[in-house]
């Protein structure tokens, strides 16, 4: 009796850590839809160095999870831009905007901004998308 009882446990922990393992690799490589951005511009051409960039998108949103986005401006240097915590919910086709701050020391150039999103779809598993503007000005 003591052996047969030794014996399921046996299978048991066997078959749980199979089930882990094959949860993990769902998680791992299952293509998950997490959000697209289309007609991303800013709302002018030209801007001078420390003034407030307006960007505009359409985009759709297929989580309620809530992303990290980091933004940057990049010609053929790469300036780091603040990041903000965005909770927009799930829809379809959305416009949307946001705004950035320029700073005082850009070069004159023409530039683009680039926007890396990053959503925790899972506990094993972070999406990370990019999407770049139309380039611009800074005079």
């Amino acid at each position: 009796m003591k052996n047969r009882l030794l014996s399921y446990a046996i299978w048991l922990i066997i078959f749980s850590a199979l089930c882990l393992i094959l949860l993990s690799v769902f998680w791992l490589v299952y293509p998950y839809k997490t959000v697209e951005v289309n007609d991303f511009k800013t709302t002018k051409i030209e801007y001078n160095a420390g003034e407030i960039v307006t960007y505009t998108f359409i985009y759709s949103k297929y989580t309620n999870e809530s992303a990290m986005v980091y933004r940057q401006l990049i010609n053929s240097v790469t300036y780091q831009l603040d990041f903000t915590n965005n909770n927009f919910p799930m829809t379809e086709n959305q416009a949307g905007s946001n705004t950035v701050k320029l700073p005082l020391e850009m070069e004159p150039d023409t530039y683009v901004l680039r926007l890396v999103s990053t959503i925790k779809v899972n506990p094993l598993r972070n999406i990370t998308k990019e999407f770049t503007s139309k380039p611009f000005i800074i005079k």
